[in-house]
């Protein structure tokens, strides 16, 4: 089965169209199956409430809260929805669009995920645009649509190009400890590297600094949390590694123009 641009399984909430992008808010219901399928154009998706999991190609991934993935047109896939309802943020991208940024040496031919990577809390801002619209949300829109292909493209060209396999340690170490108030010669001694050299060598293959990646997986637990009931702001805090409520606080304002209340009001809106 493929689906034309704009159709999805589920029930689109809202939907909105700038340019040649449509963005779309999707629900589906607890326990909910969706056949194998494709669709006409290539869409990122970030999930924002509920999990499931989703088989496409020959592998499969659990997602939920924060998960960001761009599925490329065409690409199969099959999703199993757990006992809650979803939701989900869709920004369809057309053929047509992706053909003209293959000019410019963009391309996003594969379908991937961008765990740990800006691409979540760009999907974030542009959720808030897509729901609060003004007279300067058009280019704002457009805008964030940009930056996300740009973090897309430069994941992808990370994962052909490789890089030295300590650096895939580091990371993992990172997704492992970021809670923790790791020093660069920590990280270093368990790599068995220069904490200079590691630092810049991350930064080339990253596109940020180890303190700007650890930030980001913090607010994307904070994120994830902030979707659970009955879980305070100063658990929840200090459990993703901010000094306390207020640390907390400052960062979601800063890196989503929210404060963690309204993060969490937005979760039930």
């Amino acid at each position: 089965m493929r689906l034309s641009q704009g159709n999805f399984f589920g029930h689109v909430l809202r939907s909105r169209k700038v340019g040649e992008f449509l963005l779309n808010e999707t629900g589906y219901y607890p326990g909910a199956r969706i056949p194998r399928h494709s669709h006409d154009e290539g869409y990122f998706c970030l999930v924002r409430r509920g999990s499931y999991t989703e088989a496409y190609g020959t592998r499969e991934r659990s997602c939920g809260p924060f998960t960001f993935a761009f599925h490329p047109p065409g690409e199969m896939h099959s999703e199993r929805f757990d006992n809650r309802e979803v939701r989900s943020f869709n920004i369809e991208i057309t053929r047509e669009w992706l053909r003209r940024m293959s000019e410019y040496s963009i391309s996003l031919d594969h379908g991937a995920e961008f765990h740990g990577s800006a691409g979540a809390m760009l999907a974030l801002k542009l959720y808030n645009e897509f729901r609060t619209a003004d007279s300067a949300s058009r280019l704002a829109v457009e805008g964030l649509i940009l930056e996300i292909v740009a973090e897309a493209c430069r994941i992808e060209n990370r994962r052909q190009s490789g890089g030295p396999s300590w650096l895939g340690r580091v990371r993992e170490i990172l997704h492992e400890r970021y809670v923790e108030s790791l020093s660069l010669r920590e990280i270093a001694k368990a790599v068995d590297i220069h904490p200079v050299y590691m630092a810049t060598a991350f930064k080339a293959h990253f596109h940020c600094t180890i303190g700007e990646y650890v930030r980001r997986l913090r607010v994307q637990y904070a994120c994830k949390e902030l979707g659970q009931p009955g879980k305070s702001l100063a658990e929840i805090a200090s459990a993703a590694g901010f000094s306390d409520q207020s640390h907390l606080t400052r960062v979601l304002k800063d890196r989503l123009g929210m404060t963690p209340a309204e993060y969490r009001a937005s979760l039930s809106a």
